[in-house]
Parts: structure tokens; C-alpha cells; sequence
């Protein structure tokens, strides 16, 4: 090997691949200004019932799906059950 060549491998460092960059090409990237886990926090990600006969890799895909759709979390229910008179028939 090549002395300079061997410098140039001995300067280089190892990547940091996150897995959103393994699953770049299939996602569309997130959309919303919240922060990580501002809504959908490790307790309520970890009482999705996903089913075991994912792999591991597809249940890191669908997790980082729900990142970056986090904001879809964001409801309350103090109007649950309340219709307003204008929408609904006589």
C-alpha cells in the first residue's frame, strides 16, 4: 500500500449511521417543527402493542415513521362527544 494512501485511511473515522439514515430512501422526512418525543415519549412508544411477527428492523422503521409523524399525536378528548348543532341533521 501506498505510504500516502495509508495516512489518508489513518485520518479517517468510523461513520455514525443512525438508523434514519439506513431507512432514508423509504420515508418521507418530517414535516413538523415539535421536538423529538415531545408527544409520542418512550412510555406511550413502549404501550403500542406492535406484533411480534415484525422483525427488527421493520419495527425500527415503523418507530421512526412515528417520529416523524409525531404531531398526529397531539389531540386531547375535551371535546369528545360534542357535536356542534350546524353539522349535524334536524
Amino acid at each position: 500500500m501506498d505510504w500516502k494512501v495509508a495516512l489518508d485511511y489513518k485520518d479517517l473515522k468510523p461513520l455514525s449511521i443512525t438508523k434514519e439514515d439506513l431507512y432514508a430512501d423509504l420515508l418521507i422526512s418530517k414535516f413538523s417543527n415539535i421536538i423529538k418525543e415531545f408527544r409520542l415519549t418512550l412510555e406511550r412508544l413502549d404501550n403500542i402493542i406492535i406484533s411480534n411477527r415484525l422483525t427488527e428492523a421493520e419495527k425500527d422503521l415503523l418507530t421512526i415513521i412515528f417520529y416523524n409523524r409525531e404531531i398526529v399525536f397531539i389531540w386531547d378528548f375535551t371535546k369528545i362527544g360534542k357535536v356542534k348543532s350546524e353539522v349535524i341533521f334536524p
